[in-house]
C-alpha cells in the first residue's frame, strides 16, 4: 500500500496513526530487530516555550540506559524540520520521517516542486559521517531505511510494513477518504 495523502484529513487523524505507528515501530524493534542489552521506548518532547508537546523513538543501550539512536515521524503542528540544521545538532544515529508536502507547514514556499517534497533521512555521525536522504510523494512505498546500533551494526527499520500495521488502526471512516 502507498503513502497516502494525509492532507485529505485533519491533523488529528494523522496525529492519532502517527503515534499507533511509533508504537508498530517500537514492538518491531523489541521484539524482531533489537538484542536484549538495547531496547526502544517511545520519548515524551517537549518545548515548553512553543507550548508543543510530541514523541518519538529512541533506542537505548541498557548496561547505563544512555540514548543510542532516535526515530522520529513528523508531526503536523512541529514546524518543518530543517535537514541543515537536524544533522549538525545530532550527535547519535537517527531516522526522520517527513510525510508532511512542503507547503502543509509553510503556505507562503512558492517553488511548485518543493510543496510536495517529503522525505525520509538515515544520519549517522559516527564512525563515518553518512547520511541517506530518499525522496518519496503519495503513491510511494516507504523504503526500509538502514539504522546504525552501536554493537550491533546496521540495521533495516521496516517503515513500510510498521506503516501499513498502523494504517489498520485508523478508523475506516479515515482510510476510505485516504484510499
Amino acid at each position: 500500500m502507498p503513502i497516502h495523502d494525509w492532507t485529505r484529513v485533519g491533523p488529528w487523524v494523522f496525529g492519532s496513526f502517527r503515534l499507533c505507528w511509533i508504537a508498530k515501530l517500537m514492538r518491531a524493534l523489541n521484539i524482531d530487530l533489537l538484542s536484549g542489552d538495547i531496547y526502544s521506548l517511545i520519548t515524551l518532547i517537549e518545548e515548553p516555550k512553543r507550548q508543543y508537546r510530541d514523541s518519538n523513538l529512541t533506542i537505548y543501550h541498557a548496561s547505563d540506559h544512555r540514548i543510542i539512536a532516535k526515530i522520529e515521524i513528523a508531526s503536523q503542528q512541529r514546524p518543518k524540520p530543517d535537514r541543515e540544521s537536524i544533522l549538525k545538532q545530532q550527535d547519535i544515529p537517527f531516522i526522520l520521517v517527513d510525510l508532511h508536502p512542503q507547503g502543509v507547514r509553510n503556505p507562503d514556499r512558492s517553488d511548485s516542486d518543493s510543496r510536495n517534497e517529503m522525505s525520509v533521512v538515515s544520519h549517522s555521525p559516527k564512525p563515518i559521517y553518512r547520511t541517506l536522504i530518499e525522496s518519496v510523494t503519495v503513491g510511494d512505498k516507504l523504503p526500509a531505511m538502514p539504522l546504525l546500533i552501536e554493537s550491533v551494526g546496521y540495521i533495516n527499520i521496516p517503515l513500510e510494513e510498521t506503516y501499513l500495521a498502523a494504517f489498520e488502526s485508523t478508523p475506516q471512516l479515515y482510510r476510505k477518504l485516504l484510499e
